[in-house]
């Protein structure tokens, strides 16, 4: 069976560095994605908020190609609400995937420059994954 990881947390709490520790436990059955790699050109990192619903539409493409190959997947994005996981969750159910959520809560700074007060703002927005609710 394979796994579905969300690794939920704020913009520089850990998430990429988490999903990158769970990828080299089984690199060649493990895909990582989120979608900050969509803003990745030749290695660096051009952000424009218009390329959001792309990024986001990406990445649920790109999980599901993997799955469908039976790959574990690992998903690392800020994940603050039920329907920005939603998506995944019905992804999982689709493939009979076991999932595992995560939620990173360090503080090492923003790489992408994310200003204090959007910080405060999504820390306002974030909800607690609870399965039961969740439905799953």
């Amino acid at each position: 069976m394979s796994k579905l990881y969300l690794i939920m947390g704020l913009p520089g709490s850990g998430k990429t560095t988490k999903a990158e520790e769970i990828r080299l436990l089984a690199p060649d059955r493990t895909k990582h994605f989120e979608a900050d790699m969509f803003f990745l050109s030749e290695g660096k990192y051009v952000f424009d908020p218009a390329g959001v619903p792309y990024a986001q539409w990406w990445c649920q493409r790109e999980t599901e190609n993997a799955l469908r190959e039976r790959y574990d997947v690992i998903v690392s994005n800020t994940f603050l609400t039920p329907a920005e996981r939603r998506p995944y969750i019905l992804l999982a159910k689709k493939y009979a995937c076991e999932l595992v959520v995560l939620c990173c809560s360090g503080n090492y700074g923003s790489t992408h420059g994310v200003p204090p007060e959007t910080m405060e703002k999504m820390k306002r927005r974030f909800v607690p994954f609870d399965r039961e609710k969740e439905g799953f």
